[in-house]
């Protein structure tokens, strides 16, 4: 076969010529490349009609969705496109946690399988099974990283189809495990954390010497991971604002080269969203807070760039801001103690404004950092009913 007709071919049969050693070679293009480049297979042969039926039995594998990148399990390929596309491009902690989706949900399931053989049936089947035992959040991740890494599978033409695309989630309200609604202090316990903040002023008390930071979240919002990361310089005095533009978090140490070597490590990152990155407010018992932690450093002799810090000025770790927290709540709440997270600090603070009517919902999802509006009013979807209930109830048209 000569070029002339080899060009006539339709798009994607594939090209047949003869080089100048005799040999035939067959090209059929079966992707793209990450630079959107042409990724091209050849098949050689000593004459037209071996090449041919090379040719032929290629592309009845390629129909099948197999060649030869995807002959490895999905476990390993997806394990490949994290560490090749994604390391690099992705914050550490959300990389951790793609990588923690693949070992707890996919490595033993599907992950066993090989690409070529996975249907859209079989992601599916773990998408329902996986809905009986997992919030409807945990299964998102699932799809999250399914999806794009085999729609990279696509672009580079190791498979012809993506199996997450047909893939149907379930409705939220049918999930066997419900969505934990959002966590909220009571009155009594934001009252307890106030005097515990009140106490280590008078007293100059190590115990409770994060009580101040707590209140402090308690009227910004930020984020546990932006309290830590926040330091003096991000607070302005004169126009009343603290500027939240980074996050501490803890991320898997890959560095680890023995039992004895720390299995974490916390980092400083830029803030979650570009959202996230804002001016907040100080109001007085925010300011208050903030005075209150100047007060101990100044009387202990604690020099340090961070807001939170500990007695050698150095960053806090979540862990030890959790285990204060607790320890004023058990003091103070005794046998009707309930365990709260440090996020619920944020969440009780949002709550806040949305019941009292401080603030609509468009204002408190940017206090908050929140990437949309959506998002506060998925999250806050209680308190909007309530006070919904609450405007129906006094409203007396008949």
């Amino acid at each position: 076969m000569d070029n002339e007709n080899a060009k006539k071919r339709g798009h994607g049969d594939g090209c047949i010529t003869q080089q100048k050693d005799g040999r035939w070679v067959a090209r059929i293009q079966i992707g793209k490349t990450h630079d959107g480049k042409p990724k091209v297979k050849a098949l050689y042969g000593k004459t037209e009609p071996e090449v041919r039926k090379k040719l032929r039995e290629y592309k009845k594998v390629m129909a099948q969705g197999i060649n030869e990148a995807i002959k490895m399990t999905v476990s390993q390929y997806i394990e490949r496109w994290l560490i090749n596309y994604k390391q690099n491009s992705l914050k550490p902690a959300s990389y951790d946690r793609m990588e923690s989706v693949l070992n707890n949900y996919i490595k033993n399931t599907i992950g066993i399988y090989q690409m070529g053989n996975l249907t859209s049936n079989d992601t599916q089947k773990l998408i329902n099974e996986k809905s009986k035992t997992l919030s409807y959040s945990s299964v998102k991740k699932i799809i999250e990283l399914l999806r794009p890494c085999f729609k990279h599978a696509v672009l580079v033409g190791d498979l012809n189809k993506n199996p997450c695309d047909a893939i149907s989630l379930p409705r939220q309200s049918s999930m066997v495990v419900k969505t934990k609604t959002i966590d909220i202090l009571t009155d009594t316990e934001i009252d307890i954390i106030r005097k515990s903040a009140d106490h280590i002023t008078d007293k100059k008390s190590h115990k409770h010497k994060h009580a101040p930071v707590f209140v402090l979240i308690l009227n910004t919002g930020i984020r546990c991971g932006e309290a830590l990361a926040l330091q003096w310089s991000d607070i302005d005095l004169d126009k009343n604002v603290i500027h939240v533009s980074r996050s501490a978090s803890i991320i898997k140490n890959r560095s680890v080269t023995d039992e004895s070597s720390n299995k974490t490590l916390t980092i400083i990152t830029d803030t979650k969203t570009v959202n996230s990155d804002r001016y907040i407010p100080i109001n007085k018992t925010a300011l208050n807070a903030l005075n209150q932690i100047r007060e101990y450093n100044k009387y202990y002799g604690i020099s340090t760039n961070y807001v939170v810090s500990n007695d050698k000025g150095e960053m806090v770790n979540e862990r030890n801001l959790q285990r204060t927290l607790d320890r004023i709540l058990l003091n103070g709440m005794g046998e009707h103690y309930k365990h709260h997270g440090i996020h619920a600090l944020r969440h009780t603070m949002g709550s806040l404004l949305l019941s009292k009517g401080k603030a609509d919902i468009k204002v408190v999802s940017e206090i908050l950092g929140h990437s949309n509006i959506n998002l506060t009013y998925n999250k806050y979807i209680h308190i909007i009913k309530e006070q919904k209930a609450k405007a129906l109830e006094g409203l007396d048209i008949m």
